[in-house]
C-alpha cells in the first residue's frame, strides 16, 4: 500500500471499530486525489466499508451477524463535520 493509505488504515484502526468518516478527516495526510483514491483501494482491499458517496466506516464485526451497520450517531456526526454544521441532541 501507498504511504498515504498506510497513514488512513493506521487512523482508522486507531479510533477504532463503529467509526464513520469522511475524506476531509484525512486531507492532512495528502492531497484530496490521493486520500480518495487510498480510500477507494482500502475498500476494494475490504479494510473499510463505503456506507455513501463520500460517507465511510470501519464496521464493527459480529461473530454471527458479521459486519454490523454503524451507528445513526455516528453517521450523523461524520456528515455533519463533512458539511460544516453541527449536530445537537433535542427533546
Amino acid at each position: 500500500m501507498a504511504a498515504v493509505a498506510d497513514k488512513i488504515i493506521n487512523r482508522v484502526r486507531g479510533k477504532g471499530r463503529g467509526w464513520a468518516f469522511t475524506p476531509k478527516d484525512f486531507l492532512d495526510l495528502g492531497t484530496r486525489a490521493s486520500v480518495d483514491m487510498s480510500l477507494t483501494r482500502l475498500v476494494q482491499a475490504g479494510h473499510i466499508r463505503r456506507i455513501g458517496r463520500g460517507l465511510y466506516d470501519y464496521p464493527k464485526l459480529h461473530e454471527r451477524l458479521g459486519a454490523l451497520t454503524p451507528d445513526a450517531d455516528a453517521i450523523a456526526q461524520a456528515v455533519a463535520k463533512q458539511s460544516g454544521n453541527k449536530v445537537v441532541l433535542s427533546g
